[in-house]
């Protein structure tokens, strides 16, 4: 399925607004599907550096790649998404409609993996369709704190490799 996560889930809790992007979440096998029903929804694709300049093409990119070398990360870090290159992302995608912007972060196992191993702990929120989670309420939302979490650590095989 489909996670939302990242400042846009805890304005969702604490009910302030950060700007930016809503990052969603979802397993490179599914990522079609779900980059495809943006742009049926008016989103434009916006290609990263190294990407293709159409999705469906970059799509299969990135699938080639993951194909050749199973454990491969097709991710260019750039510096918006620098703090999470040791995570289990294979590639992130950038749609636009208007003035929002939406990231698809297509990831090689679990997204939940992905969120579980972000930079600090008040961005480990998450909602679907159905739910919404609040990972660490007390520090989040009552003491308005964080902890870091320190991600130079491999806490995956592909975080190894790197």
């Amino acid at each position: 399925g489909l996670l939302v996560s990242g400042s846009t889930a805890l304005s969702f809790f604490n009910h302030c607004s950060y700007g930016g992007d809503l990052d969603t979440y979802c397993q490179f096998e599914t990522s079609p599907m779900v980059g495809e029903w943006y742009l049926s929804h008016g989103f434009a694709f916006v290609p990263s550096f190294g990407q293709c300049n159409n999705y469906s093409a970059d799509v299969e990119r990135v699938r080639t790649l993951r194909q050749d070398t199973p454990q491969a990360v097709a991710l260019l870090v750039d510096s918006d998404i620098q703090e999470y290159k040791l995570n289990n992302i294979a590639v992130v995608w950038n749609f636009r409609r208007r003035s929002l912007t939406t990231q698809l972060i297509a990831t090689i196992g679990a997204p939940l993996e992905t969120i579980l191993s972000f930079h600090s702990t008040c961005i480990m929120n998450i909602f679907t369709h159905r739910s919404a989670y609040c990972l660490f309420p007390q520090l989040t939302l009552k003491e308005k704190k964080t902890l870091l979490i320190n991600i130079q650590l491999p806490l995956t095989k592909v975080q190894a490799m790197l």
